[in-house]
């Protein structure tokens, strides 16, 4: 069986509504204040019934996302091991997205765990090492199709961050499009 994302969150949401309700019925408010509801919001949970509290968590489905949930809960999480390889080495979010379906979130919260080499931390290919690392690049064959690995590879050898070469072919699409 498959579940939506949308049927997810209004079961996460129904799961929490539910258990601030009991809270509130249970003489617990304190416990709420704690967390920021106010006494309005408390008397409202105290007053609801099933059906009415089912239907309100019907309306705001839209409005909720559990993504930012998910991420807090598994924010301890290791990067793979190739996307910290890649990460250690300067690889931009596009790229991350391009090559593994990583997105710009948990690239960030997978680099704040890591220390990346200053060599890898530049944005742009320097003036003295341009030529060779095009070279280098245009060795691999059609720009668009050059692997995530020997990008790495031309990375390392001239010490240049994977962003500033996912740069650099940005920078050959938009030539090759005009």
């Amino acid at each position: 069986m498959s579940m939506k994302k949308d049927d997810l969150t209004s079961e996460v949401c129904h799961v929490v509504i539910t258990k601030l309700a009991y809270l509130a019925v249970s003489g617990q408010e304190e416990v709420l204040k704690a967390i920021g509801v106010s006494d309005a919001q408390i008397s409202r949970l105290e007053r609801l019934s099933y059906r009415e509290l089912d239907g309100w968590i019907r309306q705001r489905k839209g409005a909720l996302d559990i993504t930012p949930l998910m991420q807090a809960l598994f924010s301890d999480a290791e990067p793979p091991e190739e996307h910290k390889t890649f990460l250690l080495h300067g690889a931009n979010n596009k790229m991350m997205m391009h090559f593994f379906g990583v997105r710009a979130e948990e690239c960030c919260a997978f680099r704040d765990k890591l220390s990346i080499d200053k060599s890898y931390r530049g944005r742009s290919i320097s003036h003295k090492q341009h030529s060779a690392v095009c070279k280098a690049l245009m060795e691999q064959g059609d720009y668009r199709q050059i692997s995530a690995e020997a990008l790495l590879q031309i990375a390392r050898t001239y010490q240049v961050s994977l962003g500033a070469l996912w740069k650099e072919l940005e920078k050959w699409d938009k030539e090759h499009e005009q």
